[in-house]
């Protein structure tokens, strides 16, 4: 019995090639739209979660009558804003953010306080877009600020 050899059909190998290539056409213009659209959703929600957690320092603030000092600084003061942070269901605290780097927090005993993200992995240019969801786009003014290798959002409004 003799194996039959199938024939290469001129037209299909055409069609085939034709379809790889709208294929890759697809591909090359999908692949960058759908990054995009998923680095925007991503800011979007680290920008929803650091005024969540603004909203949790003024919330401190009003009821013990002075932001917290910094992590570490106050052992009384980092359980009673971990409370704070459980009872207003911000349960991703001590993970990292959508953009690197993990979450802190600043605070000086004279009023200042803000929510800091810091890490090897935080992108400058992530960062950036933040800013220009949350602030003015511009990472050395206003309300959103790098500061050395962190990057903090001032909570302003002073609930003392």
């Amino acid at each position: 019995m003799s194996k039959k050899i199938p024939e290469w059909d001129a037209a299909r190998v055409l069609n085939a090639a034709i379809m790889a290539g709208l294929a890759a056409v697809f591909l090359a213009v999908a692949v960058p739209l759908v990054r995009g659209a998923v680095m925007r959703q991503r800011t979007a929600e680290c920008a929803r979660k650091i005024m969540r957690t603004a909203a949790a320092f003024d919330f401190y603030a009003a009821a013990v009558k002075a932001y917290p000092l910094g992590p570490g600084i106050s052992p009384q003061a980092d359980t009673t804003m971990l409370g704070v942070f459980s009872a207003l269901d911000i349960d991703w605290w001590e993970g990292q953010t959508e953009l690197g780097g993990q979450w802190n927090w600043y605070g000086n005993g004279r009023g200042d306080c803000s929510v800091v993200i810091s890490g090897s992995r935080v992108s400058s240019r992530q960062m950036a877009r933040l800013d220009a969801l949350l602030d003015d786009g511009d990472l050395a003014t206003g309300i959103f600020q790098r500061r050395g290798a962190q990057y903090h959002y001032m909570v302003r409004e002073h609930v003392l």
